[in-house]
């Protein structure tokens, strides 16, 4: 089957995907897509990134998986996807709500970005940046 990934996606594509294929884990904050086509995962990837949220995509044995991870991806797929199902709607909150810090500003991710660039490591960039949590990035 051949499909226009960047034309038919949009987010309530996406939000019907993740009901059906998605795993929202509150333990390892992060939300996790699995699917044996990757030209779709490819796609969801393409139109999360227009919505500023960052994911991964990759191979695993017989399946593809997309993983969402970061306070700030995550709450802006939460407002800007989200799920149909109220178990999933519950624990995409619950994903939100374990984090004990509030996300630091995109000049402050941009500083952080440029110091791993560097090779710091998070706890370095938490002394000079006197952030106490730095968010994975």
């Amino acid at each position: 089957m051949s499909i226009k990934m960047d034309k038919e996606i949009n987010s309530g594509y996406v939000r019907g995907f993740f009901d059906g294929e998605g795993c929202p884990s509150v333990k390892g904050k992060q939300i996790i897509i699995t699917n044996q086509n990757f030209n779709i995962l490819k796609g969801i990837k393409k139109k999360l990134s227009s919505l500023g949220i960052i994911s991964r995509l990759k191979n695993d044995k017989n399946c593809y998986r997309l993983k969402i991870h970061g306070y700030n991806n995550l709450l802006r797929f939460v407002k800007l996807i989200g799920s149909n199902m109220q178990e999933k709607r519950k624990k995409l909150l619950a994903i939100i709500n374990s984090y004990s810090h509030y996300p630091i500003s995109k000049q402050q991710i941009e500083n952080v970005r440029t110091l791993r660039k560097k090779g710091r490591t998070f706890r370095q960039i938490a002394k000079m940046t006197k952030v106490s949590v730095v968010p994975l990035i």
